[in-house]
């Protein structure tokens, strides 16, 4: 056999894998759905090409936020009124990070004149609950930051000083992920979705947990929300916290905290007189401290639990569509208006 024959088989077997591949990723769109959602590099690009009036700063549930911006851009007719940047598995910790990483070159960019790009931002929320007042436990892998809120230099700098570790690997591996985030194959690492409900349509069975699965997972969740009073501002996410207020409202910013919603069905009353109540309280008076609206919806939002997603944790878009009203009917209703120079002391919703 001629080598251009060779090459020519080598190609025609690789062109066949692929074909094979690319079947099977578009057959598992109809197994299990594709899940992708915003990250920190989004809101950071929408804020840098936009010139709003309001961002939010969150955790993964802040994603919510971002139906309350389009909703609110409805009632308004103001296209960019409001952007939002979620850091998934966020701490307080975090969210400095992508504030003075991210944010504050655009928030302070200005144009050759010396006026400010963005000069239309007024406001400034907060949206943030009491897992994020938590630090991590000591020696725990920090793989978030270079998974969700890097930029190349930052992983470049690192691999300068460390080399390659298992931790800026992460920064690889997610944009790995972001390049072919269209497939299932690609996004499903990590979740193990496509064989356990490929499984189940073998078999007839609905998808998603059994019965048993479903009363072992809610009570893994009503404990874990008991058990957060144990840690609640860790002296590394107050000050973050801190610094976060404090930076905004230098800016001039009318700056809000609002402690998000969480599901019904995994709050024991142990957990919402303890764990909740503390935070409330002791984010409460921080707010004051701070001189910034506190607006606590954790367990008075109009949601049930029909309307979280499987994980029990994040708003699914009926829900987000129900919040979004019912925040910007109540709560959230000033956003509407622009600010006023007026102090926001005394200004806590409760």
């Amino acid at each position: 056999m001629s080598k251009q024959a060779s090459w020519r088989s080598i190609g025609a077997v690789v062109l066949a894998a692929i074909a094979v591949i690319v079947a099977a990723d578009y057959a598992f769109h109809y197994v299990t759905p594709r899940i992708w959602l915003r990250q920190v590099d989004d809101g950071v690009r929408d804020f840098a090409h936009s010139n709003p009036r309001i961002l939010s700063i969150s955790s993964s549930h802040g994603r919510s936020m971002d139906v309350v911006g389009k909703e609110l851009a409805r009632r308004t007719g103001e296209s960019d009124v409001m952007v939002s940047v979620a850091m998934e598995a966020g701490k307080a910790t975090h969210f400095q990070f992508v504030l003075d990483e991210r944010l504050r070159p655009l928030i302070e960019e200005r144009d050759a004149t010396g006026r400010r790009v963005h000069d239309h931002l007024e406001r400034a929320l907060l949206v943030t609950e009491w897992w994020d007042s938590c630090s991590w436990e000591k020696g725990r892998p920090a793989v978030e930051l270079p998974s969700h809120a890097w930029t190349l230099g930052h992983f470049v700098r690192d691999v300068e000083q460390q080399g390659i570790t298992p931790i800026n690997r992460n920064y690889l591996r997610w944009r790995w992920k972001r390049l072919l985030s269209d497939s299932v194959l690609v996004t499903d690492r990590g979740r193990g979705a496509i064989l356990k409900d490929g499984m189940a349509e073998l078999r007839g069975q609905p998808t998603g947990r059994t019965a048993e699965e479903e009363k072992a997972f809610t009570e893994w969740w009503l404990k874990y929300n008991e058990g957060g009073k144990r840690c609640l501002f860790s002296d590394d996410q107050a000050q973050a916290y801190a610094h976060i207020v404090d930076y905004l409202k230098s800016q001039g910013l009318d700056v809000t905290i609002v402690i998000f919603a969480r599901r019904p069905g995994t709050l024991s009353e142990e957990a919402i007189q303890g764990t909740l109540a503390e935070y409330s309280a002791r984010m409460r008076e921080f707010a004051d401290e701070h001189g910034v609206r506190l607006i606590d919806i954790t367990t008075r939002s109009p949601l049930g639990n029909d309307d979280y997603m499987a994980d029990y944790d994040h708003v699914n878009a009926q829900g987000n569509r129900k919040l979004a009203g019912w925040l910007l009917d109540g709560d959230l209703a000033f956003l509407a208006q622009h600010t006023t120079p007026t102090s926001t002391v005394g200004m806590t919703a409760r």
